[in-house]
């Protein structure tokens, strides 16, 4: 009898987990997104961004959703990002719109025309502008693609292996450069553009091959730029866009309303805080470059290289023009007068 009524128990009991189990809230799969990324985790200007982004999604989630970045081309190499997220063979990427000027014709404006923009909030409210208003939104989405956010450079100097002082000493020297109108701000001043990835020039430059090239002074001593130019000729190109930072359409569609609702509390708050990540990372990098034996070298000149300049942003208009864009363009070029019309007023 008391066999009966403990195995009575035990059946009761079993009978209560199960129906406890049941009753109780499944914990969603967790969400693994991998985001392939062209550059070294040392880049941290622009590295940070992405960091951060990681952990915040983690964390707001709490671990549902995680973004796992695989660094330095592990996932892909850089000509092969955009078909890759565009494609759904990876979930995210970090692509730099001037490098693919054929596939990004209108969203590699930011990225491509330089002197425009003169300070870091201005390129921030460009970058807010220009990529979320106009056709810009319109080519990514063409591509499959889903905009999480667009990181600005810090400013961008002169690397060489003698110092260049003015405008005079630029004449003839051979500077890397990359997509169709950087080379034209090297033209006016009798310089010559080389479109090299940054492998090849390092190499070029041990060599005396090549005179120079534009880094901010974070990435120049991440990638031990240093070990082959010890001259830093500080001629400010500016503050341009930089990366972007996308999602394949499809799989964001795919997300839940709850997630979604996270990725894009993260997105508001990002132009803010990578704004200070780049400022902070830059302004510590200069002090330490002051430090290895680098000769930062005024450059008094810069307005008068401003000044030699072509309209370069009317080119690009005309160039649009050709390929049936010219009315997106000339959209894009208000909204980027606006944007920076907003900031000198203030």
């Amino acid at each position: 009898m008391r066999r009966k009524a403990v195995a009575s128990w035990l059946a009761m009991a079993c009978l209560g987990l199960v129906l406890a189990l049941a009753a109780a809230p499944v914990r969603a799969a967790e969400i693994t997104l991998n985001l392939g990324h062209p550059f070294t985790e040392k880049l941290t200007t622009l590295t940070s961004w992405e960091m951060w982004f990681a952990d915040e999604i983690e964390k707001r989630t709490q671990g549902k959703v995680k973004i796992k970045i695989f660094w330095s081309e592990s996932l892909g190499k850089t000509p092969d990002l955009p078909d890759l997220v565009s494609s759904g063979g990876i979930d995210m990427s970090i692509l730099v719109p001037g490098y693919y000027p054929a596939r990004f014709p209108l969203a590699q404006c930011g990225n491509q025309l330089w002197f425009v923009n003169w300070t870091n909030e201005e390129a921030f409210e460009v970058a807010k502008t220009i990529y979320w208003q106009g056709p810009i939104p319109k080519e990514l989405e063409k591509q499959n693609m889903k905009l999480m956010y667009v990181q600005v450079l810090p400013s961008y100097q002169l690397w060489s292996w003698q110092p260049i002082k003015t405008v005079a000493e630029l004449k003839g020297k051979k500077i890397r450069s990359w997509g169709p109108y950087m080379p034209r701000l090297y033209d006016a001043v009798g310089a010559v553009g080389m479109t090299l990835t940054q492998a090849d020039w390092f190499e070029a430059m041990q060599k005396h091959m090549t005179d120079g090239a534009f880094f901010s002074v974070q990435m120049g001593l991440a990638t031990k730029v240093n070990e082959v130019a010890k001259y830093i000729s500080m001629v400010d190109l500016g503050v341009n866009t930089g990366p972007m930072c996308v999602m394949n359409l499809e799989r964001w569609n795919k997300l839940p309303d709850d997630v979604k609702n996270v990725f894009e509390q993260v997105m508001k708050e990002m132009p803010a805080k990578g704004k200070q990540l780049t400022i902070d990372y830059e302004a510590a990098s200069i002090k330490e470059a002051g430090t290895m034996g680098i000769t930062l070298v005024p450059f008094p000149e810069r307005q008068k290289w401003i000044e030699s300049l072509p309209d370069i942003r009317a080119q690009w208009k005309d160039d649009m023009a050709k390929k049936g864009m010219g009315q997106d363009a000339e959209e894009i070029i208000k909204l980027w007068d606006q944007a920076i019309g907003r900031v000198r007023k203030k």
